[in-house]
């Protein structure tokens, strides 16, 4: 802790120091150069009396750090209360480096050059380049982000942000439209839904100093920007087909079909997406229908917008997977099930879910430099996974639910008093919010009966009973609630042209309870208060080059669900969390943007790798952990110097994590079913961080006729125990099992229970290509997994392949 201080400390004086030489101060008391403050985005006009800002272009890439002015607009008239919108619709001035107040139109302002944090938009543009089949593709080239896929559409998502556990992005904020769609953030933000990519506008990235979202803010933010009523009118016809390699469903399809128009102030956006394809697994099969649309209104004065979607999942899949050696599992390749798997019945386990999805945002500009934004929201989901018991239905067994539904309902309102004067040359930006959440979470664990098929349209029964009815295990269920308030402040005070600096703080107060439907009645309370400080700076030290850096305070709340309620109040997790980073866009047509990161975080909870009998996951706690790193995101493009028709680019990112178990004790198996020896853990390397991960791409376009490239993406080796044991760590799940001198178990065969050990790191070659016909007509071919590497993607409940080599083309057509 005393370490932790004085790194605090010092950070904190060097900001101080910062903002005390006689160098700032002298730029400070001279007269501010209105005309040398970045453009960035905010969401009223700002007052016209100083000169006007320059705008600065940008190339086109994922995780530039360069300035990204939004394109000229088509929709009718200009903004409300003057504000400049782009052909997105979302404001685009000429504002300080401050987030919109507005998490509806984006979390980062539209230029990222001045941005006191380390940011990334990846933008529909490079969506459309790259072809990414999912969004872990997309987000794999953002500097700090890794992307592991153990289902081949990335539904069952798998993003860690500087160093967090990537399963299940259960310890990232990850937001639709500035709305969480985490199951629930604040009793288990599982993620088994993002939006298609197809329907996208922007993917942003927050990593850093994070003020104005919680919970879930250690590590970072995501945020998935749908079409925007406000923008360009047009619709868009596409259709793809696939073949994946080492599957007995080879092939594939993707269909999707989207329009937005407008008709004087009023603006639709009507959607569709849908897809059937392979999974890892030769027997999986991943299907989805997502429907989205958004009505928008616009006046002089005030805007308007209502959204919703629906996504309908059903997919054969499961999170039972292979135990064995590691020489076993390279034998066995993708075919599930085999010989090596002691369950009959595996073609019967299927992923069930609808999400519904419901947002009002209201913009009111009240003046030029007023502006309050309020938004409803509210989402259901609700998820059923079936897995077969004694070799399944066919065989004279029976198949085993666990059923979860999810409700979340949202109110948030926040405003901005922009252009406020502390001196005669020293202005300011002030932002605060407030927000309250109800979620609500019924954990069902459901039973059939003896040869009965449990699928989407026939759930389980929740209340079953051992030996009643034909049923031949217990149900159960269990009830949580939780009520959050949240509010925070903070202010972008520009001390010189070149210079802001941006102090905040933010409150979380929430409260859980626990209750046992099923058979029992108890019931359990958790009361959480808050208080989450930070700060950050950004300064442009040279034309185009900025230092930006900061620290907050982060925290993210406990999984309910596997936690017994006589284990109430819950465990937190609580970060102190600092970064240092430089971007450039001052060398005509190259880019680059590096940062080094260093969190503590306390508490911090532990997914094991493996389940009880019973078939729950099993959560610990560590007492300390340390992650730090560094993240590289550059791009070169030859056409900025050679001003030909010919551009040949190369962009690289690059994240490199160190993360440790400084204090903690960790056992191999529950104390309810095994033996267990606990182990002091301290020094070992954090599970489920990825030490190395890099994505590299080199490609060639001519003009906007043809572009081409390839992208090799390294995925580093990781742990998936405390124990950092290597080979692969399985015990016998039907007797207890000794221990062997310190407490280590060995095994590993047939019908064990796989609890962990080391992933292997892969390499992963990818391409794609894009030929426009037309204006309105393209043809693609893409491929992931060229050399077709057969290699362990995840280690949860056995060991779960990467998918196979899969080719894919099709075609987009746009008309208006």
């Amino acid at each position: 802790m005393l370490g932790r201080q004085n790194l605090k400390l010092t950070v904190m004086a060097g900001a101080v120091g910062l903002l005390t030489t006689p160098a700032a101060a002298q730029t400070a008391a001279q007269p501010a150069n209105q005309g040398a403050l970045p453009q960035v985005e905010v969401v009223q006009k700002k007052k016209s009396s100083p000169a006007p800002v320059a705008k600065k272009g940008a190339p086109a890439q994922a995780s530039s750090p360069a300035p990204q002015p939004a394109p000229e607009g088509d929709f009718a008239e200009a903004g409300p209360g003057g504000a400049t919108r782009g052909a997105d619709g979302r404001p685009a001035g000429n504002s300080p480096s401050l987030s919109p107040v507005s998490p509806s139109t984006g979390l980062l302002p539209s230029n990222l050059q001045d941005f006191a944090g380390a940011a990334s938009r990846v933008t529909s543009e490079q969506l459309e380049e790259q072809r990414p089949l999912t969004n872990h593709e997309a987000l794999a080239r953002v500097p700090g982000i890794v992307t592991v896929t153990d289902d081949g559409l990335g539904h069952h998502a798998g993003i860690g942000i500087r160093g967090s556990n990537f399963r299940r992005s259960r310890k990232v904020l990850v937001m639709e439209d500035g709305a969480s769609i985490n199951f629930s953030s604040y009793l288990d933000p599982s993620t088994h839904y993002t939006p298609p990519t197809d329907r996208l506008e922007n993917i942003e990235v927050l990593r850093g100093t994070v003020v104005a979202y919680g919970p879930l803010n250690n590590h970072g933010v995501i945020n998935f920007q749908n079409l925007n009523p406000f923008g360009t009118p047009g619709t868009v016809i596409k259709g793809v087909l696939s073949y994946t390699d080492d599957s007995n469903k080879e092939i594939g399809n993707y269909r999707h079909v989207r329009t937005r128009q407008n008709l004087g102030n009023v603006g639709v956006v009507a959607s569709y997406s849908g897809s059937e394809a392979p999974g890892s697994w030769e027997i999986e099969r991943l299907r989805y229908n997502d429907f989205y649309g958004a009505l928008g209104f616009r006046g002089s004065q005030q805007d308007l917008t209502i959204s919703g979607s629906y996504n309908r999942q059903r997919d054969n899949y499961d999170e039972d997977n292979f135990v064995g050696t590691a020489a076993d599992f390279f034998a066995n390749g993708h075919a599930k099930p085999s010989a090596l798997f002691d369950e009959e019945g595996l073609q019967f386990n299927t992923y069930n879910a609808e999400h519904y999805n419901l947002q009002l945002a209201h913009n009111y500009y009240v003046t030029d430099d007023t502006t309050i934004s309020t938004r409803i929201y509210g989402h259901n989901h609700d998820r059923r996974r079936f897995s077969s018991r004694e070799d399944g239905p066919a065989e004279g067994g029976w198949m085993r639910g666990r059923e979860r539904e999810y409700e979340v309902f949202g109110a948030e309102s926040r405003i901005e008093f922009a252009n406020v004067p502390i001196a005669a040359s020293i202005r300011q930006d002030i932002q605060a919010g407030v927000r309250y959440e109800r979620h609500k979470l019924t954990n069902c664990t459901s039973f059939g009966r003896v040869g009965e098929v449990l699928d989407g349209s026939n759930s389980g029964n929740c209340r079953s009973e051992e030996g009643v009815d034909g049923y031949e295990d217990d149900g159960e269920i269990f009830e949580y609630k939780a009520d959050s308030f949240a509010a925070f402040i903070q202010s972008a005070i520009h001390l010189s042209p070149s210079l802001t600096v941006t102090p905040g703080l933010r409150f979380e107060s929430y409260d859980v309870t626990g209750r046992e439907v099923f058979p029992g009645t108890e019931s359990a309370k958790s009361d959480h208060d808050h208080v989450l400080p930070g700060i950050a700076f950004a300064w442009e030290a040279l034309n185009r080059t900025t230092l930006y850096g900061g620290y907050h305070q982060g925290f993210a709340p406990h999984i309910v669900r596997d936690v017994d309620l006589d284990g109430f109040p819950l465990d937190e997790e609580v970060g102190d969390n600092f970064q240092i980073g430089v971007r450039s866009t001052a060398i005509k047509g190259f880019t680059f943007d590096v940062a080094y990161f260093h969190s503590i975080i306390d508490d911090y909870q532990l997914k094991e790798a493996y389940s009880n009998a019973a078939g729950d996951g099993l959560y610990g706690t560590l007492d300390e952990v340390e992650i730090k790193g560094v993240e590289l995101a550059a791009r070169m493009e030859s056409a900025p110097f050679t001003g030909g028709p010919w551009n040949f680019f190369g962009e690289a990112t690059y994240t490199y994590t160190d993360g440790k178990i400084k204090r903690g004790s960790d056992s191999i198996f529950d104390f309810e079913n095994f033996t267990a020896v606990d182990q002091d853990v301290s020094g070992k390397r954090l599970p489920f961080t990825i030490e190395h991960f890099a994505n590299l791409t080199v490609g060639v376009a001519y003009r906007k006729l043809w572009d081409a490239s390839v992208t090799a993406t390294y995925r580093g080796d990781f742990f998936t125990n405390a124990q950092n044991t290597s080979p692969l760590l399985c015990v016998d799940e039907e007797a207890a099992t000794e221990a062997e001198g310190d407490g280590v178990f060995t095994g590993c065969y047939g019908g064990d229970e796989m609890v962990g050990g080391k992933v292997d790191d892969v390499w992963l070659l990818s391409a794609r290509s894009n030929f426009n016909l037309t204006d309105k007509l393209t043809l693609f071919v893409a491929g992931t997994n060229l050399t077709d590497e057969l290699y362990i993607a995840d280690l949860s409940d056995g060991a779960k392949p990467g998918q196979g080599r899969t080719i894919y083309g099709g075609f987009t057509l746009k008309f208006d």
